[in-house]
C-alpha cells in the first residue's frame, strides 16, 4: 500500500480553505466599510469645524485677504438665515449659506467658498440665528440687526462621496458673542 492522501481528503482540505478565505474576506470588506464610514464623518466634522472657526476667529490668509472673526465684530449689518455681514466698522465680511433648491451648497465668504474641494453639502438646516440683548430669539428678516448681541451659526453636513449617499447628517452649532456687546 502506497502512503499518500485521497481524493476526498484533498476535496476536505480545499472545502475547509475555502471557507476560512471566504470568511476572511466577509471580515476584511466588512472592516473597509466600517472604516469608510469613519473616515468619512471624521471629514465632514473636521471640514465643517474649520467653517465655523473661520467664520468665529477669522483667517490670516484667505484667498490672499485677512478675514477678521465675527467674535472680533462690533456691528452686524445684514442678519439673515442665511446671509451674516458683520465687521469692525472699516472692514466688513459677507457670510452667505448659498441655496440649490432644497439643498445647500457650502458656505461662502466674500464669494469665496470655504470648502474649495467640495467635500461636504450643506443641507437644509443649515442657518444663522440672531439673538438680541433680552436673549430672545430675532424672528424678523427685516428689523434692524444693530441690536444683535449674539449669534448662532448652525450647519448641517454630509459627504458628497457617493459611497456615502445614505449617511446621518452631522451637525455642528456654535454660539458667538459680538464684541463689546453685553450678555444676556
Amino acid at each position: 500500500m502506497k502512503k499518500g492522501f485521497t481524493v476526498l481528503e484533498i476535496l476536505i482540505a480545499l472545502t475547509i480553505l475555502v471557507i476560512i478565505f471566504s470568511l476572511m474576506t466577509l471580515f476584511y470588506v466588512r472592516g473597509a466599510r466600517t472604516r469608510n464610514i469613519i473616515t468619512a464623518y471624521n471629514e465632514v466634522g473636521e471640514i465643517l469645524s474649520q467653517m465655523l472657526d473661520t467664520i468665529s476667529n477669522g483667517r490670516k490668509s484667505f484667498m490672499g485677504k485677512k478675514i477678521p472673526g465675527l467674535k472680533d465684530a462690533t456691528t452686524i449689518t445684514t442678519a439673515k438665515s442665511y446671509q451674516l455681514t458683520y465687521g469692525d466698522g472699516t472692514n466688513n465680511i459677507s457670510v452667505e449659506i448659498k441655496k440649490d433648491t432644497d439643498t445647500e451648497t457650502s458656505i461662502y465668504i466674500d464669494s469665496k467658498s470655504l470648502d474649495p474641494n467640495k467635500k461636504v453639502v450643506l443641507l437644509s438646516g443649515s442657518k444663522f440665528e440672531y439673538f438680541y440683548p433680552d436673549g430672545t430669539l430675532k424672528l424678523d428678516e427685516n428689523i434692524a440687526p444693530e441690536t444683535i448681541v449674539l449669534v448662532k451659526i448652525i450647519l448641517v453636513g454630509k459627504s458628497t462621496n457617493p459611497a456615502m449617499k445614505n449617511m446621518i447628517p452631522m451637525r455642528i452649532e456654535t454660539l458667538v458673542r459680538l464684541k463689546n456687546k453685553t450678555s444676556f
